[in-house]
């Protein structure tokens, strides 16, 4: 069972995850809720996952690449599946559950349940406000093949994110090529401006790319008339 250095277990929680892994068959790891709390300890009407997202039963590996909710803060796992697939990755500074998860659900049965058993205190400084971008370019380059077949979109999400912290330690060409990704991927407005403002000093005007982006969501809306993949 875990915790992280910010979370606090509710008092039952091992007995809640004790009785939901006896209540199903062949789960090898469970995870819940989080609940967040201020700074005097009181709890919020937020929670991770959000309460209007029900998590019961077994994820698919399909639908956790296209929306995790799992928080490493709350998972309980059979040990021997833990050490089989080598536990997390101790590089990853961000992203760390997300990577923990995928590669989980591809040997073992991964479940989750609605309970609250985490109270997660909300701070200004923890490690999700850092950016991290080598990590988040880690986890793409593992997973990329899954991603590029079950989630492209998440994938666009994943290489923008990335993008944005590269910009924010100054590696602006390394953000660039991410932004082209995501564009590529999901050629929406949100993509397109992020690149725009990321070559604004760069050989190539903003009206080249809201040209290209314009041709990629054409090409995009034809493949999906024609029968291919919509989400891509």
């Amino acid at each position: 069972m875990f915790v992280d250095s910010d979370d606090r277990c509710v008092s039952n929680r091992l007995a809640l995850q004790l009785n939901f892994v006896g209540s199903i068959h062949a789960v090898d790891a469970t995870f819940a809720r989080a609940v967040f709390v201020d700074e005097n300890q009181r709890r919020t009407d937020a929670c991770f996952p959000s309460k209007n997202h029900d998590i019961g039963g077994q994820i698919e590996l399909r639908e956790l690449l296209r929306y995790c909710p799992v928080g490493g803060g709350s998972l309980f796992v059979r040990r021997s599946a833990f050490l089989q697939i080598g536990g997390f990755d101790a590089e990853l500074r961000k992203a760390e559950d997300l990577d923990f998860a995928i590669r989980f659900a591809q040997k073992f049965a991964l479940a989750g349940q609605n309970d609250i058993v985490i109270e997660n205190r909300i701070s200004a400084d923890g490690m999700m406000q850092n950016p991290a971008p080598e990590s988040l370019l880690r986890l793409i380059e593992r997973h990329d093949a899954l991603f590029l077949r079950h989630a492209p979109h998440r994938l666009a999400y994943l290489c923008r994110e990335a993008g944005d912290e590269f910009e924010q330690i100054g590696q602006s060409a390394t953000a660039v090529g991410l932004f082209w990704r995501a564009l590529w991927l999901k050629p929406n407005r949100t993509n397109r401006e992020r690149l725009v403002t990321a070559t604004l000093n760069r050989w190539y005007s903003p009206w080249a790319v809201r040209l290209a982006a314009r041709a990629l969501k054409f090409l995009n809306f034809r493949d999906a008339r024609a029968g291919g993949r919509s989400d891509r």
